[in-house]
């Protein structure tokens, strides 16, 4: 299979850190959405978001790449504001079940099998 670290390492790096963070902060990631939102059940704007992740220290740019990820919308400049969509609860739910470490210890796993069979070690 391949992963998201294998695909696109950057995402990976933001998303999993966001996640691990977000979690030990939250207890769930999905509930830094009811956290950040202005109004209950409205989700967070880009605004919301980059000012709920700021302790992370993320640049704008990879702010804006995570919240378009989470959003599944772009951001974009509207007149001299930049504009985004909204993150909602039920976006982000998915990722209170990801298993960060135990999917890095499967990938290594193959990974290493892998390179077993194509060096014609024992493993």
């Amino acid at each position: 299979w391949i992963s998201l670290r294998m695909w696109d390492f950057l995402t990976y790096t933001l998303l999993s850190k966001f996640v691990l963070w977000a979690r030990s902060t939250f207890g769930k990631v999905s509930e830094c959405v009811a956290a950040w939102e202005k109004t209950a059940g409205a989700g967070i704007s880009l605004k919301g978001f980059r000012n709920g992740i700021a302790p992370l220290g993320f640049s704008e740019d990879d702010t804006n790449l995570l919240f378009e990820g989470l959003s599944l919308e772009k951001v974009a400049w509207d007149s001299f504001q930049r504009k985004g969509g909204r993150i909602e609860h039920s976006e982000i739910t998915f990722l209170d079940a990801w298993q960060i470490e135990t999917q890095l210890e499967e990938e290594m796993a193959w990974e290493q099998l892998a390179h077993g069979r194509v060096d014609g070690g024992s493993g």
